[in-house]
């Protein structure tokens, strides 16, 4: 190429700025979907202290940042206007860009979701179930939703055609000096520093600020992040569970408590009321005999999907993606979990579910995880005559009241031992205010407006209305142990993961996927041995990094607890991390 020498015009320098100017705004756009989903965990301008790596890399999620891509794709495409060949690449430039954004949305939303950087292996095929489901729940129909999302994407293309034309007008003021001054204002200097200084990968704790954004696509993409569920074919120590001589049967009542991760025992002022309600709590249980023990327990989950948390307890397996659940739920039916032994012990086993149908998909997967769970007796949303207000999107019936029913009207006094597996709702995304706590269930009928005054408000704190959610539920169980749970009754409260998007809040006090594990029961027996294995004893656990327990361990500590508990001769051993 020949150097064109000349020096710029006054009408060459506004273009220059021009150019500048528009391109940087360019690049800023490709990261406000980072900012916009963690508004609240940083400032609006970025931090610069540690000057120049910060540039590269640093945990503020400003906007200010850098695509490499975008960069070597503007200064190509000037360089194409300059001489006139840029009618094609305009085109070329706004799809690459285009496309890019769509990345950048789908990527930072969904890290912010589940805490986790995403894969797209299991996020697709997770996407084609939840999402429509999302949409059906707040009564949006599935064709105007893809409309809407094909109309948006060709908007925005539009628009950002539209300033690659505008870009191109400007190129003409510009000489070949200036587009090589450009150049290594846009690329060249970036670049290089990218190889000078270091650059740390992406985490919770930190963010690029010059990168390549395909080296997240490649990490978003690539397979090898997918973990594969381990060989099922003999899983004998879960198997030799069915032939313990257990002495003592108590009934059982496995309760998740939706989102009820480490946060509020975390985060000050938050920590003072929950921890009151706790002690408050284990006070009034054992004014009516009941004895409990607390510890924390890692989920494999970290902000949402519920689903492979509480597998990952019953089945004794660490399952932390999508496609390793359907594998499991699909091929493993007979797999002997927690719930298939305690059946051949002699339980009648039920299923709570509170969470309403939302379509063939999603009757597909529900049936098949009913083949694998196994219970005898499910009672899902369509059974439960709830006829008052609905406090949410995915159904909307308050715990109290679905617990209640199950209690009077499904259980059956039998003589055979009971198990129950609930996972509540009452506190799930995105926190809506709870329902009111009143004294005869049946009562919760007659509301049929919110008692908030709005309609499932979104108005307070996220972490606001998170806390009265956990403060309703923890209310919620401690009414019913005192007033119904039958005293030869083992009941085990846990946690399926954080709070959507607070992992952040944590700064390092416990383990990031931490969640609390309370066991209440009259036999003091339990708490003793628990206490011997490093619970705490009362409600209250003790938080600080380093879990007691992995849920995919749980299945495996509490038959060798229980084990130990009824002094068999041979004590099943405590896995903590699952079958591998």
């Amino acid at each position: 190429m020949k150097v064109d020498n000349r020096v710029p015009s006054t009408a060459s320098l506004k273009s220059i700025l021009r150019i500048i100017a528009t391109v940087s705004l360019m690049q800023w756009l490709l990261f406000v979907p980072l900012y916009f989903t963690r508004l609240e965990e940083g400032s609006f301008l970025p931090w610069l202290h540690d000057f120049p790596q910060a540039l590269l890399t640093r945990n503020n999620p400003d906007f200010f940042r850098w695509s490499l891509e975008y960069a070597l794709m503007a200064v190509i495409f000037l360089y194409f206007a300059i001489t006139g060949l840029y009618k094609v690449s305009r085109y070329i430039i706004s799809i690459l860009y285009t496309s890019l954004f769509i990345f950048q949305c789908y990527y930072f939303i969904v890290w912010k979701i589940y805490g986790e950087i995403p894969i797209w292996t299991f996020d697709w095929a997770l996407l084609q179930r939840v999402l429509p489901l999302f949409m059906k729940t707040i009564g949006v129909p599935i064709l105007f939703m893809n409309l809407i999302i094909l109309l948006s994407i060709l908007s925005f293309y539009y628009l950002v055609l539209k300033i690659h034309n505008w870009l191109a007008s400007q190129s003409k003021y510009i000489n070949q000096t200036s587009w090589l001054g450009i150049s290594a204002l846009f690329f060249i200097i970036p670049f290089t520093l990218t190889r000078v200084y270091r650059v740390n990968p992406d985490s919770n704790q930190s963010k690029s600020g010059i990168l390549w954004i395909s080296d997240n696509i490649h990490t978003a993409m690539t397979k090898s992040r997918v973990k594969v569920l381990p060989d099922l074919s003999h899983p004998d120590i879960y198997k030799s569970y069915t032939t313990l001589p257990l002495r003592s049967k108590p009934n059982i009542l496995l309760i998740f408590i939706e989102a009820y991760g480490t946060i509020l025992g975390s985060v000050p002022p938050y920590d003072l009321d929950y921890g009151a309600q706790l002690k408050s709590m284990e006070s009034n249980l054992a004014q009516h005999g009941w004895h409990s023990a607390s510890a924390l327990s890692n989920s494999t989950v970290l902000g949402g999907r519920s689903w492979l948390g509480f597998t990952s307890l019953i089945s004794g397996l660490r399952l932390d993606n999508h496609p390793a659940y359907e594998r499991l739920i699909e091929f493993h039916s007979g797999f002997p979990h927690l719930i298939n032994t305690l059946r051949h012990h002699g339980y009648t086993t039920y299923r709570l579910n509170t969470m309403q149908s939302m379509g063939s998909n999603f009757n597909q997967i529900d049936s098949i995880s009913g083949l694998y769970f196994n219970v005898a007796h499910w009672t899902r949303y369509s059974d439960i005559p709830y006829k008052g207000y609905a406090y949410d999107y995915f159904g909307g019936i308050p715990d109290q009241y679905a617990l209640h029913f199950w209690h009077d009207h499904i259980l059956k006094r039998e003589k055979n031992p009971y198990f129950l597996f609930f996972i509540t709702l009452s506190t799930h995304a995105p926190f809506y205010l709870p329902p009111p706590l009143v004294e005869d269930w049946r009562t919760l009928d007659l509301i049929k407006s919110s008692p908030h005054g709005s309609v499932r408000s979104e108005q307070t704190k996220p972490l606001d209305r998170y806390s009265k959610s956990v403060s309703y539920t923890l209310s919620v169980l401690q009414e019913y142990i005192v007033h119904k749970a039958d005293t030869n009754t083992l009941i085990i409260l846990v946690g399926d993961h954080q709070p959507a998007g607070m992992e952040y809040l944590l700064k390092g006090k416990t383990d990031t996927y931490a969640a609390p594990l309370h066991i209440i029961c009259k036999d003091q027996s339990w708490i003793d041995r628990l206490r011997l294995k490093g619970f705490h004893s009362g409600m209250v656990p003790t938080f600080k990094s380093g879990s007691l327990l992995n849920h995919e361990g749980f299945y495996s500590f509490l038959m060798s607890t229980w084990a130990e508990k009824d002094s068999l001769v041979e004590i099943p051993p405590y896995l903590k991390k699952g079958i591998e």
